[in-house]
């Protein structure tokens, strides 16, 4: 509170205590038996002529706010009166005849000019905005009134707001950077305000909240947890009311489902904002719709350029930075302020960690430290896979700074098929893409994906499709022939339903920007419509023998204790890359169950390791693939 602040309420109060005690003196000198005794109370500005006094300025405030009649307003400054002063207390009480210290009805009509009965009724101020509670009485004259608090604070000059609203709503206090198009959009909220309720959509809630914010000075936020019963929602209205009468008090409600708060919408006489991330239905009522911008990626890229105070800093980073998470305004800032020493890679990381949400058991979460050193690549095979990395990080000097993105919007994502017999490498090279590129690898699990039930296998693809567009992830698509299969000629409504599931994957790749890998053993099952749509096909043969040698040179880590293993005699299993990595733990284990002093890795562990592999697969050792035994 600064210094004119603290002298307006010190001065104010000091205007109330001087009422309550002109009102104890009229008092004493009343005939409470008779009205014609009644003394005056004058209006601001006209001099008793017995006394000189000022009314306190927060009571002119609520007199004109609220259009409080004289007697009203004496009527409420008696029973403010009465709880700061204990003369004026025990005053009430000595003429009212009991032990009593708030005013009754018929105190206040023998004692105050003006008095009229339509005061204490439920259209009027003092009991339609709650600022007086009646006691149960016997008789309505003789029923005590008491000050609401929130009005007591508010006469003095002070207090906060009504504790009852604290319990459903939280203050915005914090001040949110606002980007250059939601500054504009905020000032339109503004002047629509004037006029009454707004629903602000789209962007991102925090955004929306941050727009709001900037429109007034006490912004309230208002979720789910509303009271829904008629009555109870009935009375946080009027509340609601009666502090943005009081204070300029403005209520941001967040609702995507407004149904159970129809009737506050309907009948809320305040201006408010109803935030959503699309326009909602509002009943009777029709609320003008403004959009709350998401920022583009030249307003992202400013963000994360203010991290750095204007210093040099990697072009690409800030752009992938920009490019890649599609996150809020609110969130840039916060990413940036929890980073003390703003460094590309530590800002990405944390990016990352933000973006990361629930994934309803639809997709497995990685993080790979897969590298190069860890896979035996052809020649072909290395160079399409940089391909690949090299085209997500030119997204955005592709998409956004030369312009490929404006348009239709349809088609910017990096997809690219691995396509070979299982144990080959495919998921292995979507980890090393991965990791090259710092992002998570997002495994979807197709059992967790397609479901029976009509319309679900959509909604748990596009919930998947949204996690990742939050961006910092590499969607995989393992077996993808079981979700983008061919479509087929209808014959029953499976049929029918299936071709529409395929037809909903193919709009919803062609609007994802992200990077994602599909994984299939038989190319040509997928639906020709998904091949067009591909940008890099990479195939991975089953491994030859110089390939398999050059697997089991890297297949033991570094601290695996082998003794004579031979990578050109270890070649000759006719083995993919899936089934040498099965084959080489299973002799690690054979040889850790021995003694500490034979804990070696030999030929012997690996021949017998390979023999149950094979055993397992059907196969004979040294036969292909599909080749019998």
């Amino acid at each position: 509170m600064n210094a004119p602040e603290k002298h307006s309420i010190e001065h104010n109060r000091a205007l109330l205590l001087d009422l309550t005690r002109r009102l104890r003196r009229r008092l004493e000198a009343a005939d409470v038996e008779s009205s014609d005794s009644a003394a005056h109370i004058d209006a601001p500005g006209v001099q008793n002529p017995n006394e000189d006094g000022v009314r306190p300025p927060a009571l002119q405030a609520l007199e004109t706010r609220f259009s409080l009649s004289r007697f009203e307003a004496d009527l409420l400054a008696l029973a403010a009166g009465v709880e700061i002063d204990a003369e004026l207390a025990a005053c009430v009480r000595r003429l009212q005849g009991r032990d009593e210290p708030r005013p009754t009805a018929a105190l206040a009509f023998a004692a105050l000019d003006a008095p009229h009965w339509s005061a204490l009724s439920p259209e009027r101020p003092l009991l339609r905005w709650r600022f007086v509670h009646p006691a149960p009485a016997p008789l309505l004259a003789d029923q005590p009134l008491a000050i609401d608090r929130r009005i007591l604070h508010a006469l003095m000059g002070a207090g906060h707001v009504d504790a009852s609203l604290e319990l459903y709503g939280t203050r915005l206090t914090e001040t949110r950077h606002l980007t250059p198009a939601q500054q504009t959009t905020a000032r339109a909220l503004a002047a629509q305000l004037k006029h009454g309720p707004v629903q602000l959509v789209g962007g991102a809630s925090e955004d929306r909240a941050g727009i709001t914010g900037s429109t007034a000075k006490l912004v309230y936020r208002f979720g789910q947890s509303l009271p829904t019963a008629p009555d109870a929602l009935a009375r946080i209205s009027r509340l609601i009311e009666r502090e943005a009468a009081l204070t300029g008090f403005m209520p941001l409600f967040e609702v995507d489902d407004v149904s159970a708060l129809k009737t506050l919408v309907e009948t809320l006489d305040c201006a408010f904002v109803l935030s959503a991330s699309q326009p909602v239905e509002t009943g009777a009522r029709h609320l003008p719709i403004l959009e709350a911008p998401q920022p583009d990626f030249t307003e992202r890229r400013a963000l994360w350029q203010s991290a750095f105070n204007n210093r040099t800093v990697d072009t690409e980073a800030l752009d992938r930075l920009a490019f890649e998470f599609a996150f809020s305004a609110h969130e840039i800032t916060e990413i940036i302020r929890a980073t003390p020493e703003p460094d590309p890679h530590l800002l990405r990381d944390r990016a990352r960690t933000r973006a990361r949400c629930e994934l309803h058991g639809l997709a497995i979460r990685r993080t790979p430290d897969t590298r190069w050193s860890d896979m035996a690549l052809r020649p072909g095979q290395e160079s399409a896979l940089r391909r690949i990395i090299g085209m997500v990080r030119s997204q955005a000097q592709v998409q956004e700074r030369w312009g490929f993105s404006h348009g239709t919007g349809r088609g910017l994502g990096v997809t690219a098929l691995f396509t070979g017999p299982s144990g080959t490498g495919k998921t292995l090279a979507a980890e090393v893409i991965a990791a090259e590129l710092e992002l998570d690898l997002l495994h979807v699990d197709l059992s967790g994906i397609v479901s029976k039930w009509i319309g679900e296998t959509e909604k748990n693809l596009d919930r998947i499709f949204e996690v990742a567009e939050r961006g910092g992830a590499l969607l995989l698509f393992d077996e993808a022939d079981s979700l983008f299969g061919k479509r087929s000629e209808v014959k029953d409504s499976r049929d029918r339903y299936s071709n529409l599931e395929v037809s909903f994957l193919l709009q919803r790749m062609e609007r994802f920007r992200g990077p994602a890998v599909l994984t299939t053993n038989q190319q040509n099952a997928l639906d020709d419509a998904f091949l067009r749509r591909i940008g890099t096909v990479v195939a991975f043969p089953f491994p030859d023998r110089r390939t398999r040698s050059s697997i089991w040179q890297r297949i033991y880590p570094d601290a695996a204790p082998c003794n004579g293993l031979d990578s050109t005699t270890l070649a000759r299993l006719t083995a993919s890359g899936g089934d040498i990595r099965n084959i080489a733990i299973g002799a690690a284990y054979q040889a850790a169950a021995r003694s500490q002093a034979e804990r070696e890795i030999t030929m012997q562990d690996v021949n017998q390791a390979a023999e149950i592999e094979f055993t397992k697969l059907g196969r004979a050792q040294g036969s292909e693939p599909g080749s019998g035994s």
